[in-house]
């Protein structure tokens, strides 16, 4: 059982798309911090809007891992 949670940090662009992602806290399992980064920079976002114009943003994403490893 792999259990961890990874801080990413993401600057995502006015058309959702994730533009830079980083790890910003370790989950202690460098399987688990790759595979969040991994799956963050596949995201598209809900671009965030100012004034009814989507703008880019920057924000921290917690995410959580619960992985269980069963026999094939």
């Amino acid at each position: 059982k792999m259990i961890g949670t990874v801080l990413v940090g993401v600057a995502g662009d006015a058309s959702g798309m994730p533009t830079d992602v980083t790890l910003e806290n370790n989950s202690g399992s460098r399987v688990l911090d790759r595979a969040a980064l991994e799956a963050v920079r596949k995201w598209r976002f809900q671009p965030a809007q100012r004034g009814g114009t989507p703008v880019a943003v920057n924000l921290l994403w917690l995410v959580e891992h619960t992985t269980v490893r069963g026999k094939i």
